[in-house]
């Protein structure tokens, strides 16, 4: 199954408004392309030069969930931009650069024009587990994982009372999000179905099922649909 995207290029130009300000509006539009995106990165078509004027790509996501890279200044790290329906990404672009796009794990999107929540979560130098996480009764849809992390994937531990013990799934599997090794910062969509059971949780840094401690302090963030 591949995702479905519509990529619009618009120029904006500086505008007088009602009010006797200056501000930016869409002065015209420089065309769209769909794409149909699959497990393979895709790139887009050059941005056009925009005559002048500054460019955005806007990023439509019709079905399905898609990484988006190459997005200039705005994601100088190289931090992948998670999309999916009802969430048009919307990005400032010079001419002649492109968009990638791979397809996402399906994720839930927040119902109606409830926004996600990001919450931020910490590794201490030389730790292998997290400080604790309480989402209450929401749902854990994706984690951002930052440049320099340890080579690690993440695992985690569900509260038990005041102990925290490994969550595994109805095969005697322990659950993972899997990372890996880095050369920037990284956004990993998570289908919520699989976390339901979290409430307070903490994560850990495991390697073929081997504590993996964090070099450096590290601060990852949870993203969550209330």
């Amino acid at each position: 199954m591949t995702a479905k995207v519509r990529l619009e290029w618009l120029a904006m130009a500086s505008v007088d408004s009602a009010r006797g300000q200056v501000e930016e509006a869409i002065a015209r539009s420089y065309g769209s392309q769909t794409l149909d995106v699959g497990a393979v990165s895709l790139e887009s078509e050059a941005a056009p030069g925009f005559a002048g004027e500054r460019g955005l790509a806007r990023v439509i996501v019709l079905s399905g969930a898609v990484y988006v890279t190459g997005w200039g200044d705005a994601t100088a790290d190289g931090e992948d931009v998670l999309a999916f329906p009802g969430s048009p990404q919307t990005i400032a672009v010079t001419p002649g650069q492109r968009l990638a796009f791979i397809e996402a794990p399906a994720i839930a999107a927040p119902v109606g024009n409830a926004p996600l929540v990001e919450i931020t979560v910490a590794f201490a130098a030389g730790d292998s587990i997290s400080a604790e996480i309480d989402i209450g009764s929401a749902k854990v849809v994706g984690i951002t994982v930052p440049n320099g992390w340890t080579t690690a994937d993440l695992a985690v531990s569900v509260a038990n009372g005041a102990a925290f013990s490994p969550a595994f799934d109805q095969l005697g599997v322990e659950q993972l999000v899997k990372v890996g090794a880095l050369t920037a910062a990284r956004r990993v969509a998570i289908d919520a179905a699989d976390f339901l059971h979290l409430s307070r949780f903490k994560l850990r840094s495991v390697l073929n099922g081997a504590a993996v401690p964090q070099v450096a302090a590290r601060t990852l963030t949870v993203i969550i649909q209330p």
